[in-house]
């Protein structure tokens, strides 16, 4: 596998409206400092690299706390003509170099939300998952709950369901629904994104894709994402033109996951805070 370094400065971006970016300017043009080398290494891989990784610092607006910083390190790869199920035992079988007790274990997005909350992620409405949310124990501000579902569903996993996954094993989440694909192809029913994340001790690690690569695909999801991004009152992202274009051009059947290095380095040191393994947080930079 090659290992390559591209750029921190982008003109254009993820459009994940889940996702704030960080930017500055030169000679009045404006570039996003990257959340992800993902869409650089995608351009390389459409000009015929073969597989390749990269270690990188990146960037994103608005993310501090016990396990967050708004500038952190990591780990991509992508491989050429490998499927999901092989990326996903690679990166267990990486994982199990610093927890060689644990094992694999499996879990279904849609199923898990269901046996978590009793609603169905097709089929409960709006009004059912606010009204789950508004009984629940937990306080969520009115401006959370004024989400779409599938941003409830995002708020009920990531605040009751993520921090119990992983406790004793290597906990691998699939199945996610097609509105959640982001940059993954659909399954052959068109209903699931191949694309998983993993967890340890309640936190997420890592998120991996069977990559698309159909670039008309993608510039209608980018489409789609700024609508929802103008839709929470967040800026429209400029869309990366060049990414489309190598997309076009041709990208090879590949998989590829994104790793974060400071949190895979504090819950191999058992530390409680990624301020306990940077070198300098952002309080201190």
């Amino acid at each position: 596998m090659l290992e390559v370094d591209t750029p921190i400065l982008s003109s254009g971006a993820s459009t994940d409206p889940m996702l704030d970016h960080l930017s500055c300017s030169n000679a009045g043009q404006s570039y996003y400092l990257q959340t992800s080398p993902e869409f650089a290494m995608k351009r390389l891989l459409a000009a015929e690299s073969g597989s390749i990784y990269q270690i990188c610092r990146c960037f994103r607006a608005g993310e501090s706390g016990r396990r967050h910083n708004p500038e952190f390190t990591m780990l991509e790869w992508y491989r050429t003509d490998f499927s999901l199920q092989q990326l996903i035992d690679e990166m267990v079988s990486l994982l199990q170099h610093w927890f060689p007790q644990r094992v694999a274990r499996y879990y279904d997005y849609e199923k898990l939300i269901t046996q978590h909350t009793g609603l169905n992620y097709g089929s409960s409405s709006i009004e059912d998952i606010r009204n789950y949310l508004s009984g629940n124990s937990a306080s969520y501000s009115t401006e959370l709950l004024q989400g779409q579902c599938d941003d409830l569903f995002d708020l009920i996993f990531s605040s009751e369901i993520e921090p119990t996954l992983g406790i004793d094993n290597i906990a691998i989440m699939t199945n996610y629904p097609a509105s959640q694909a982001q940059f993954a192809e659909l399954s052959n029913c068109g209903n699931h994104a191949k694309r998983f994340e993993v967890y340890i001790n309640g936190i997420e690690l890592a998120n991996g894709y069977e990559e698309l690569a159909d670039s008309n695909e993608q510039a209608v999801r980018f489409a789609q994402h700024n609508k929802q991004r103008i839709a929470l009152s967040k800026p429209a992202i400029s869309v990366d033109q060049r990414l489309l274009s190598a997309l076009a051009h041709g990208l090879p059947q590949c998989s590829g996951v994104a790793l974060g290095l400071d949190r895979l380095l504090m819950l191999v040191a058992d530390l409680e805070s990624l301020d306990q393994v940077l070198e300098f947080s952002l309080d201190r930079a």
